[in-house]
């Protein structure tokens, strides 16, 4: 049974380091694609937009003939 060298194991080492890295490093772009996050952009315009409705309701509320026409 021979030695390997030290310098010539570690080398190999390293080797197979660098490719688990690169085939780590080539998957992220489909991960990223599989992983992505809803887009909420929608949802949250109608949100807006209800709060907005609601705020004007609110400001429409501390007008004194608003409350006595609800009357």
């Amino acid at each position: 049974m021979s030695e390997t060298d030290p310098a010539a194991r570690a080398f190999e080492d390293l080797c197979a380091e660098m490719t688990v890295l690169r085939r780590s490093v080539e998957a992220l772009p489909q991960a990223w694609r599989d992983n992505r996050p809803s887009d909420y952009t929608e949802d949250l315009a109608r949100v807006v937009k209800a709060m907005n409705v609601v705020g004007m309701q609110m400001e429409g509320s501390k007008n004194p003939l608003v409350l006595r026409s609800a009357l």
